[in-house]
């Protein structure tokens, strides 16, 4: 099988992963197929210091740049526009690859040169009961990638990805704007603009999960990805098919966010405002147990609370 015609770039966002980028660095420098150059970005670290001290010993194999604090999304392009590379692989500074990531996910590309994105599946680890799951068990991956999938979660692209560097480009790379879901805002226009995404279920890399990520942030994530959906309308070419996904996705995102805040509400003791979250939860996703839990916080809020801690309990 034919490799390649360009090389690979790696950009690895890093802020506040000084205790994780060393081995997410190890799992790039032990691929079967290197890389023609790993670049990390200081995204204004305000443990710079420390941060330095693990690079220290990759620093002769990497490009090491800086900038103040401007989020994920501008790290990320700070990377991709220094790569050199015709080809963009990018990981979160937490992560980390099996070390056939790079060489499998360049041969599937050189099988089929359509493809300008490709994902594949994760092993979660880290801060979870669900070390040792699949991405995919949560997050569904499917093919064709397209608006209607991605904005119904139909279909998922894990973050860690092989890009083509011009289609990033054609479409203004990551918007700054977007702090949490800038990779969803990514795929949502890329997919509009005629580049083709695809993913796979061959697990090539690990996925960190734990507190103080960005993704750990529930409220803000779903609170960003209701603004986009609301936005598209306008910014982007639906069809009305597509503008019906992406109201019903709205809604649904709206409904999961009161869910959250409600479960948070009735952890701390709050029950008015727990059952007024899952009342409006509840009015889209018709939960059965979410309609036992508002007709406990009726009867006996205590109780209610009680059960709740016992569930969470046994799923830790």
């Amino acid at each position: 099988m034919n490799d390649l015609s360009g090389g690979v770039s790696v950009i690895i966002p890093a802020y506040r992963v000084s205790s994780y980028i060393g081995e997410t660095l190890q799992s790039v420098f032990a691929q079967t197929k290197a890389p023609a150059e790993v670049i990390v970005v200081n995204d204004g670290c305000p443990d710079t210091e420390n941060l330095e001290r693990v690079l220290a010993p990759f620093r002769e194999r990497i490009q090491y740049l800086t900038q103040a604090n401007l989020g994920a999304a501008a790290a990320k392009n700070t990377g991709i526009r220094a790569a050199s590379q015709e080809w963009i692989a990018t990981i979160d500074g937490d992560d980390r690859w099996r070390p056939e990531y790079l060489a499998v996910q360049t041969q599937r590309i050189a099988a089929d040169p359509s493809i300008d994105v490709l994902g594949c599946d994760a092993i979660l680890f880290g801060e979870t009961p669900l070390a040792g799951s699949r991405f995919s068990q949560n997050c569904p991956l499917a093919n064709p990638v397209d608006f209607r999938g991605l904005v119904l979660q139909e279909c998922n692209v894990f973050t860690s990805v092989l890009s083509r560097k011009r289609a990033l480009l054609d479409v203004g790379i990551f918007n700054e704007n977007v702090r949490h879901v800038e990779d969803f805002d990514l795929w949502v226009r890329l997919t509009k603009a005629g580049a083709r995404i695809v993913v796979h279920s061959e697990a090539l890399a690990d996925y960190r999960v734990r507190a103080g990520s960005l993704t750990s942030n529930i409220p803000a994530c779903r609170n960003e990805v209701i603004r986009l959906l609301e936005s598209y309308p306008d910014l982007l070419s639906l069809s009305p098919a597509e503008r019906e996904a992406a109201a019903t996705a709205s809604r649904r995102f709206h409904a999961l966010l009161d869910l959250h805040l409600g479960k948070q509400a009735l952890r701390q003791g709050d029950y008015a405002e727990a059952q007024r979250h899952l009342a409006a939860a509840n009015r889209f996703l018709r939960n059965p147990k979410t309609t036992l839990f508002l007709w406990m916080l009726k009867l006996s809020p205590g109780v209610t609370a009680g059960l709740e801690r016992w569930l969470r309990r046994r799923a830790e």
